[in-house]
């Protein structure tokens, strides 16, 4: 019983983790707009792409992680 209770504390670790940095890179990319929008440039706007790409598949694993 301890074991699996171990175990299960252990993958919602893991997927905790994974959806933190989610976070930080769906964060990272809402300032990257920003910062598109305030200098024009599009090299922000597609940074921010990527950073919601990331964001994305790091909730994707998290969500799918067993």
């Amino acid at each position: 019983m301890a074991q699996k209770l171990e175990k299960d504390s252990d993958l919602q670790g893991r997927r905790a983790h994974c959806f933190e940095m989610a976070v930080l890179f769906l964060e990272v990319s809402i300032v990257l707009c920003s910062v598109a929008l305030l200098t024009e440039l599009l090299l922000f706007w597609r940074l921010s792409f990527l950073s919601i790409a990331a964001g994305i598949g790091l909730t994707a694993i998290g969500w799918f992680l067993r």
